[in-house]
C-alpha cells in the first residue's frame, strides 16, 4: 500500500494504491486494515478481492500451409508463441480429440511439444508433418496453456504419391 503511512487533515481524501504480487494463479480474498492513530486507535477494514489467473498465449501464426508433399517426403513449419502477460505461463501443443480421424498423431512431429514461456517472452515451435496416406488436409492444432486457454492453429496440406508435374 502506498502511501504505507502519514497524516490525513480532517474532511480531506488521501488516494493511495494497492499492488498485489503472486507466485501464481489464485484468488485473492483478504481484509487490509488501517490503524487511525488518533481516537484511540481506531482500525477502519477494506475488503480486497482478486483473481489472478494464469496467462493466455498468442501465437503469431493462424495456420500453417505445408503445400504440396511427396508420400513418404515430410515438411517442416514453424509456430513462435507469445506470451503478453506477467507471468511465466506453461503450455502444450496437440490434435485435438475432435480431428483424431483426420490425422494420425504418429504424422505430426512437435519440437518442442511443450513448455514454459517467460513473462513477455517469445517461443518458437517447429511443427513437422510426414503424410502416411494421400489426402488433401484441412485440419486445427490446439495450444493448451496450463490455465486450459486454447489457441487453434489451421494445418493444411496436400500429400500425393505420385509425381509432381510442373508446367
Amino acid at each position: 500500500m502506498e502511501p504505507s503511512c502519514g497524516d490525513l487533515p480532517p474532511s480531506c481524501d488521501l488516494p493511495c494504491e494497492l499492488s498485489i504480487s503472486v507466485s501464481g494463479p489464485a484468488p485473492i480474498d483478504a481484509d487490509l486494515v488501517c490503524n487511525l492513530g488518533y481516537a484511540g486507535l481506531q482500525t477502519v477494514s477494506v475488503h480486497v478481492s482478486a483473481a489472478v489467473t494464469a496467462g493466455e498465449l498468442a501465437v503469431d501464426e493462424g495456420e500453417l500451409d505445408f503445400g504440396m508433399i511427396r508420400l513418404g517426403e515430410s515438411s517442416t513449419g514453424t509456430l513462435t508463441i507469445r506470451n503478453p502477460g506477467r507471468s511465466v505461463v506453461d503450455w502444450n501443443i496437440r490434435i485435438p480429440e475432435s480431428v483424431c480421424g483426420d490425422l494420425d498423431a504418429s504424422e505430426l512431429e512437435f519440437c518442442p511439444s511443450s513448455g514454459s514461456v517467460l513473462p513477455l517472452g517469445v517461443c518458437s515451435v517447429e511443427v513437422t508433418f510426414r503424410p502416411n496416406r494421400t489426402r488433401c488436409l484441412n485440419t486445427v492444432l490446439e495450444l493448451v496453456s496450463a490455465s486450459g486457454a486454447k489457441v487453434s492453429v489451421i494445418v493444411y496440406c496436400v500429400s500425393k504419391n505420385v509425381p509432381f508435374l510442373y508446367f
